[in-house]
């Protein structure tokens, strides 16, 4: 004899397909931890994007300055050296809030080799955006001159230029002021 199975005529009883108030409360509290947590990365990354901006527009401005002595002759930065304590270099910076877009800035020579000449900083205020109302990047430079010269067997005539800048962000106090460099090498080709 085959033995069939049993089926039970009792209705089957269905579950409830519903979250207790206990397991929402704790996906509540999940959810509200992950939200701080990513609201707080979003600020962080914000005020460094602000932060990075400025100094971006200090380092741009500093490389645009160093990029225009590069291109003057070899002869012309030898009269800047020779002039001593009254060397100075013209360059020019962008400047959006003046007619032509560009300003003109005169860079003192401060130390000349090794040598301080003039301790006084070269002021300006440089424009971030410029079109919006941000303020403008207070920025100064201090130019070291420097004259590398060999006639020995390695015949070395170059000259050294080392571009100091400092930047303030907006808000902060008269003494913060944020420091880098640039440097340039401008070599005497003649000499070869």
């Amino acid at each position: 004899m085959v033995a069939y199975p049993r089926f039970s005529h009792r209705p089957q009883r269905r579950f409830n397909a519903g979250l207790s108030l206990v397991e929402v409360m704790v996906a509540s509290a999940i959810l509200a931890m992950v939200a701080t947590t990513l609201v707080g990365v979003f600020l962080q990354n914000s005020r460094y994007s602000y932060i990075l901006s400025y100094r971006t527009q200090a380092v741009t401005t500093s490389l645009s300055i160093l990029e225009q002595l590069r291109f003057r002759q070899y002869a012309e930065v030898a009269d800047i050296y020779s002039a001593g304590a009254a060397g100075s270099v013209t360059v020019t910076i962008a400047d959006p809030s003046s007619e032509t877009g560009y300003a003109d800035l005169v860079l003192p020579v401060n130390v000349l080799d090794d040598t301080e000449v003039n301790s006084s900083w070269t002021n300006t205020s440089i424009v971030v955006d410029p079109d919006g109302d941000a303020p403008r990047l207070p920025m100064r430079f201090f130019l070291h001159l420097k004259r590398n010269f060999s006639n020995g067997a390695d015949k070395i005539d170059v000259f050294e230029v080392v571009l100091l800048y400092q930047f303030k962000r907006s808000g902060e106090a008269d003494t913060a002021w944020n420091t880098g460099n640039v440097r340039l090498i401008v070599p005497n080709l003649n000499i070869m």
